[in-house]
């Protein structure tokens, strides 16, 4: 089984466990938002996909703004975890402050 069949095959699997009266599902980007709304309504009917908020959080900051306060039940699209990873992976390092600037050496 190849990569792209394994996230489909756990995509699948999470779509399968959506409960039908509405969910929040988290997606790694906004380009996959309607390719998830797409797979939702495939595979569980038009009606389920209606109840579905499906929102994109690339970063987990993201997602903490998004699911704080709300009731519904959240679920996570199965390549979130990959994407961040790689994400973080290819971040460059934070710069690192040698010298601390204050206000008395810079006289006007």
């Amino acid at each position: 089984m190849t990569a792209a069949e394994k996230r489909h095959a756990a995509a699948a699997k999470m779509i399968a466990g959506l409960p039908k009266g509405g969910a929040l599902v988290v997606v790694h980007a906004h380009t996959a938002i309607q390719p998830m709304r797409a797979l939702i309504a495939a595979q569980r009917g038009a009606s389920v996909a209606a109840a579905m908020r499906v929102v994109a959080a690339p970063s987990e900051l993201d997602e903490l703004a998004i699911v704080s306060g709300t009731e519904m039940p959240v679920h996570r699209e199965p390549f979130v975890a990959t994407f961040r990873a790689h994400a973080r992976a290819i971040q460059p390092p934070a710069p690192v402050l040698t010298r601390v600037v204050t206000l008395r050496d810079h006289r006007c």
